[in-house]
């Protein structure tokens, strides 16, 4: 696990469009770890749906969830 000061140096490049490789070599941050970080800044991401969007749009829990049955 890395320093949270290594975690927002990624977070900061990732947007800015420089390079997994260069990052890498930047931040010593192994390239697994930098896709990590990617992915998890993609779910973090507001809905795009503005104030008018349906509660039901916005699933608090992830679809692979059981669900009661019928």
């Amino acid at each position: 696990m890395y320093a949270d000061a290594k975690r927002r140096d990624v977070q900061l490049l990732l947007p800015a469009g420089v390079p997994q490789e260069r990052i890498h070599e930047l931040t010593g941050v192994s390239a697994r770890t930098i896709r990590r970080i990617r992915r998890e800044a993609a779910r973090r991401e507001p809905a795009r749906g503005g104030p008018h969007e349906s509660s039901r749009t916005a699933r608090p829990w992830p679809r692979c969830w059981p669900r009661r049955p019928s």
